[in-house]
């Protein structure tokens, strides 16, 4: 679109505005989410939101972790099963 623009109009500009991404929600919650993963840290998401006392989605909380370099389990530990 900018090279559309600029032979059109001779403006190399966007025709758009980009979109801003919003401020987080848990911002100001990150050192307490941080403390949070730190003493039981095999807390679900769901239960992570709770404790924070923020409405949130669950995305939201696992950007925050990301964000802070910390991981969330996946899956419960099971014994693999072999291929008959």
């Amino acid at each position: 679109r900018t090279k559309r623009n600029t032979i059109r109009e001779g403006a190399s500009t966007p025709l758009y505005a980009p979109t801003l991404l919003k401020p987080s929600v848990l911002a100001g919650h990150l050192e307490q989410l941080r403390t949070l993963v730190a003493a039981p840290p095999d807390l679900p998401l769901a239960e992570l939101r709770a404790a924070l006392g923020v409405s949130c989605s669950l995305m939201a909380v696992w950007r925050a972790l990301r964000r802070l370099d910390l991981t969330v389990k996946k899956s419960p530990v099971r014994p693999r099963t072999n291929a008959a």
